[in-house]
């Protein structure tokens, strides 16, 4: 388990993904998708921290260049 710090420390970073996956987008840059990856990974860590496990799937399943083929599975 994640302590206070620990765990602010690990929302935090998903914020940051997620500002910079829109800056990048914004600006038409070729790799704002892995970006919004990472975002939806750490995302996925966040819900898991407080035992959300339906959004743990949702957001690790977007996590992946491969989701509406992960997604046909759920």
């Amino acid at each position: 388990m994640l302590s206070c710090g620990g765990w602010a420390r690990l929302e935090t970073l998903c914020a940051e993904m997620d500002e910079q996956y829109f800056y990048l987008l914004e600006r038409d840059y070729d790799g704002s998708y892995a970006w919004l990856s990472k975002a939806h990974a750490y995302s996925a860590g966040v819900f898991l921290t407080r035992d959300e496990l339906d959004d743990v799937v949702y957001e690790s399943t977007f996590a992946t260049d491969k989701s509406f083929q992960v997604s046909g599975f759920l």
